[in-house]
């Protein structure tokens, strides 16, 4: 008897998935008939997949990492830790997750291009107040400033 009922739930289950992942499939295909953006229909919302490294270097004191802890749950959207990783929205398909990474602090969205940048730059905005300078892409020109002394790798004359 057992052995039947978990058999039933796997099945069903496995049905739902089955079901869940053609329709998902028939909305893409739905989507990508469109050529244009502008010819999707009404409520469609064409989602982008963006990721961003900022100047801030995982060096930063603990002090700083609090202090950017804090501004994540001020930040619009604001959904909380997820197995300490900071998340924003979780709705509608769109997502931002930020992660600590040698190359500076990534951020990882998925929504659409105006709303990401809007929200990104409200970010970069109040990350720059905590970090004292201006926070941006080291791939656009910013420098991680403060983290460590270049006098070391200062020439020999």
């Amino acid at each position: 008897m057992f052995t039947v009922l978990i058999g039933k739930v796997y099945q069903m289950k496995h049905e739902y998935l089955i079901g869940f992942r053609q329709a998902l499939l028939r909305d893409i295909v739905d989507i990508y008939n469109y050529a244009d953006i502008n010819e999707f229909p009404k409520g469609v919302v064409c989602m982008e997949i963006h990721n961003c490294n900022l100047n801030i270097h995982y060096t930063a004191s603990k002090e700083i990492w609090e202090q950017l802890s804090q501004m994540y749950t001020e930040m619009p959207y604001w959904i909380g830790f997820v197995e300490g990783i900071p998340h924003w929205y979780g709705t509608s398909g769109k997502q931002i997750s930020a992660s600590v990474e040698p190359s500076g602090l990534q951020l990882y969205a998925e929504l659409p291009q105006e709303e990401w940048e809007k929200w990104l730059s409200n970010f970069k905005s109040r990350a720059s107040i905590i970090m004292g300078y201006e926070v941006g892409e080291p791939e656009e020109g910013f420098d991680f400033s403060g983290f460590w002394d270049d006098s070391d790798y200062a020439k020999e004359e």
